[in-house]
């Protein structure tokens, strides 16, 4: 890797964002804060999204001091958060279901499949 520092950007990022969040996804009624209000607790889904993300958390600890070791992680979350985009959300703005959008969380994501790899990219 050319710049593995670069990476740790976008673990830092990681971890400002999925600390509060993890904690929230862990509880029912936390876990609609996360999705405005717009996704219905189911707890197996809940569960397993709250795994995902806390292993992307742990991650990006580790990445902080690894960078490259752990440099996946943003190929990863550039695949699983456009399949998102592309899958769920484009199909509600079509359909002009935006209110059924989830926008913190949209943004957020679209912002990451934007960044990342340009992130990973240059870091390689």
């Amino acid at each position: 890797m050319n710049s593995p520092n670069l990476l740790k950007i976008a673990y830092a990022a990681n971890l400002f964002i999925l600390i509060p969040v993890c904690f929230n996804m862990f509880s029912a009624t936390r876990m609609l804060q996360v999705f405005d209000g717009k996704v219905p607790n189911s707890d197996g889904i809940r569960l397993l999204v709250a795994s995902l993300w806390s292993a992307i958390l742990v991650g990006s600890a580790v990445g902080l001091v690894w960078p490259e070791a752990m440099s996946l992680i943003l190929p990863i979350q550039i695949f699983y958060k456009s399949t998102w985009l592309i899958t769920f959300v484009i199909p509600k703005l079509s359909n002009g279901q935006r209110a059924d959008i989830p926008m913190g969380i949209s943004i957020v994501f679209a912002l990451i499949v934007i960044s990342y790899p340009v992130i990973y990219w240059l870091a390689r």
